[in-house]
């Protein structure tokens, strides 16, 4: 007889002896090609053994205070005779109480299919990363990019507006020149759906495999990327480099720029510091004490910059997390970031990005400010104190357009499940993080007829005719 073994994150479960577990494996269906199947099973119970309540980490009782979510699914494997049979992922379903002790666990498998749909989640197509797509957006480049067929463009601007084009006669007659033509900076951009397989292998770090993505038909189709009414170019995120650093500090403070500054990386970093260290002030010095700080601030001064009226956006990271983004056409002051001084959990570490709706140059000096007040004890006066740390940049941006900010405003699941239907495609695991995508015809190619008559028998059969659909 043979026998089972399932394992989750490498650990084996032991299993009731008398125990079915049920897996149903289907690919696709006829009612709705879109739905690509994976392997699952039916519910099926696993004792609660010492064993499993530690691979469980006692779900069932709410004072462990375990360290996995058990609303996420496990990886998991299943065995037979302990040849690999399925890889996939479990989830726990609940747990079985008698008589105050818990009995068993309810678990149910699922095929690896369903992991890939955990790993894109709630993501847009705007998070995935073109930035190697971006290009010069210029008359003669979007030209080329229609017009040129001797070379393949990943990117590419499809004559599609939201004007009623026309040649020859009426309005928007696109045979005429000046405003009636078309203009090369009111197209969108469209990109290979190739392209976009290829970010979303390199986000996820999966492989797809197919020969078909070297078919025409695939090969010439393109996600058209327009998000808006109105075509804006907007460049692509450059760093803001930091260049020189210098300081204006309170009489007895002894602290540097490049303490905070990191010209190397780009990078400001700061994290909470004691009034004593920030300022040098304390009770040991004769007739003053020190208060508490009032003020963590973060300012950039925009100065110089060559088109006044150019919109451009300042995005803020804190440890490669966008945390704020300013928009603005002025030169000037503007605040950045306020934090608490006496958060004794503060700490930051803050790259800047900026990109504009045209080609400008700028320069730039960011401010970290140090605010507090001491007292002089003698005359029981309040006296400010701060310490200003200055990092310059000056740059000027380029013409590239970014690619991502074009996207459609689409999550990664809905384009691939859209794929699939376009092209009927059907997707099924082969290998860890490695699928195969091909279209469903080419997968029913790959079977064969093989007579099962000696290893059936039936003692009872049903006969019924096959279902019928509105539609197909």
């Amino acid at each position: 007889m043979r026998s089972v073994q399932v394992y989750i994150e490498g650990q084996r479960l032991e299993l009731f002896k008398d125990e079915d577990i049920s897996i149903k494996s289907s690919q696709q269906s006829i009612s709705d090609i879109s739905k690509v199947m994976t392997d699952f099973s039916k519910s099926f119970s696993i004792p609660a053994s010492p064993n499993n309540n530690a691979i469980m980490q006692h779900f069932y009782n709410s004072d462990v205070d375990a360290t996995i979510d058990h609303n996420i699914h496990r990886d998991a494997n299943i065995e037979i005779d302990l040849t690999p049979f399925r890889t996939g992922r479990i989830s726990l379903d609940n747990a079985t109480i008698k008589d105050g002790k818990v009995e068993s666990y309810n678990i149910t498998f699922f095929g690896s299919l369903l992991s890939i749909k955990d790993r894109f989640g709630q993501d847009k197509l705007s998070d995935l990363d073109f930035s190697t797509l971006n290009h010069d957006h210029t008359a003669s480049e979007v030209k080329d990019r229609i017009t040129d067929d001797s070379f393949f463009y990943a990117v590419r601007y499809p004559l599609v507006t939201r004007r009623d084009l026309t040649y020859g006669s009426g309005t928007n007659d696109i045979s005429h020149t000046g405003a009636d033509a078309i203009q090369w900076d009111e197209l969108f951009p469209a990109v290979s759906l190739l392209s976009v397989i290829n970010a979303i292998q390199t986000k996820y770090g999966i492989l797809f495999n197919s020969n078909f993505f070297s078919d025409n038909r695939f090969k010439n189709a393109f996600l058209h990327c327009q998000n808006a009414n109105e075509f804006q170019f907007v460049t692509a995120s450059e760093d803001m480099s930091l260049v020189t650093t210098s300081s204006v500090l309170s009489p007895l403070s002894t602290r540097d720029a490049s303490e905070y500054f990191n010209t190397s990386t780009n990078t400001l970093s700061y994290q909470y510091e004691t009034a004593q260290y920030m300022f040098g002030v304390s009770a040991d010095v004769p007739g003053v004490l020190i208060t508490v700080p009032d003020t963590i601030r973060v300012d950039l001064n925009i100065t110089n910059i060559s088109d006044s009226t150019t919109e451009y956006f300042i995005d803020i990271y804190d440890n490669n997390n966008l945390i704020n983004t300013i928009q603005t056409t002025d030169n000037g002051f503007k605040t950045i970031l306020v934090d608490n001084p006496n958060n004794t959990s503060l700490s930051r570490s803050l790259t800047f990005k900026i990109r504009a709706n045209s080609v400008i140059t700028m320069d730039a000096q960011f401010q970290l400010l140090q605010a507090g007040t001491y007292n002089i004890i003698a005359s029981n006066v309040n006296q400010p104190v701060q310490n200003i740390f200055y990092c310059t940049s000056t740059f000027t941006l380029s013409s590239e357009i970014n690619v991502s900010d074009f996207m459609p405003k689409m999550k990664v699941i809905d384009l691939f499940t859209g794929l699939l239907k376009m092209f009927n495609f059907t997707c099924y695991n082969i290998g860890e993080d490695r699928y195969q995508f091909e279209p469903l015809d080419d997968w029913y190619l790959k079977g064969e007829i093989r007579d099962l008559t000696e290893y059936i028998d039936v003692k009872t059969a049903k006969i019924a005719k096959p279902p019928l659909y509105k539609k197909i």
